[in-house]
């Protein structure tokens, strides 16, 4: 039997589903990482200082609002204090699941954590992303220097080469 067994435990296949897709989402924020922080000069937003699962300690007006004594965020910019959560479709699509992004959401919002979300679809549609990109670079980047056309078609091909390319390999 694959899957999960009458006791209620994942068994090997079950298990190697679940790798499976915690290898894909990993992919995803580690792509969605590098196209947010790699330099402007390779076609990155030159974000910089951004952490990867960071783990916030939560005052306790916000435990009570999240369940939990700490949350852990996807992609963290500590000087705008603003979190970046990747939601994949397989992980989120469960009510319990998505209740605890909800909290966590708003628990961190309850500290001043401004909170953004990017979808897989908003990930792989190059309009949508660029625009969600430039919006979650704001405030982070040198705004002395304009973003050029050059610029744009840099990122575009990082954008196409990290995640379309990987897309037309599977």
């Amino acid at each position: 039997a694959d899957g999960v067994s009458p006791a209620g435990v994942l068994e090997a296949d079950g298990l190697d589903a679940l790798d499976d897709l915690i290898r894909v989402e990993a992919l995803c924020l580690a792509q969605l990482a590098a196209l947010l922080v790699l330099p402007r000069r390779l076609g990155g937003r030159g974000i910089s200082g951004m952490e990867l699962n960071h783990v916030f300690e939560l005052p306790r007006q916000a435990q009570v609002i999240a369940g939990r004594r700490t949350v852990e965020g996807d992609l963290y910019i500590p000087g705008i204090r603003r979190n970046i959560e990747y939601d994949s479709e397989q992980h989120h699509a469960d009510s319990e699941q998505r209740d605890r992004d909800i909290r966590k959401a708003n628990a961190l919002r309850a500290i001043g954590v401004d909170v953004r979300t990017v979808t897989r679809t908003q990930l792989y549609t190059w309009n949508v992303f660029n625009a969600l990109a430039d919006s979650l670079a704001r405030g982070t980047v040198d705004r002395a220097r304009p973003v050029t056309a050059p610029l744009k078609t840099l990122q575009y091909e990082l954008w196409h080469n990290l995640l379309v390319r990987d897309e037309e390999r599977d």
